[in-house]
């Protein structure tokens, strides 16, 4: 669960990528088709603790799905519903990100 706003990274959306890559490293998973194991890292998008701005949604989950993620969850959807701004533009991603699958 890599909150960068949360955990003090709030200006630094790729800490998410690096613990991601830690995670890999240290467990043998590279993203890649029939790997038993998965990383789907939980990215923060609501405001808790440290904002996220709509202008950071994109980066955040672009940092979330790298490899060697394979997926991405969202935090936390109960404060999410009522910013549209930040569910059009995690849509949008989702939308481009099942484009180039």
């Amino acid at each position: 669960m890599p909150y960068h706003a949360r955990f003090g990274h709030a200006d630094d959306p790729g800490w998410i990528s690096r613990q991601v890559t830690w995670l890999g490293n240290y467990l043998g998973i590279r993203g890649v088709p029939g790997e038993r194991h998965r990383i789907w890292p939980i990215v923060q998008l609501s405001d808790w603790g440290e904002s996220v701005s709509v202008e950071e949604v994109r980066e955040v989950l672009d940092h979330g799905t790298r490899l060697p993620a394979t997926g991405v969850m969202i935090f936390n959807w109960g404060s999410l519903r009522g910013q549209t701004d930040k569910v059009e533009e995690m849509a949008y991603y989702y939308r481009k990100l099942s484009a180039t699958k």
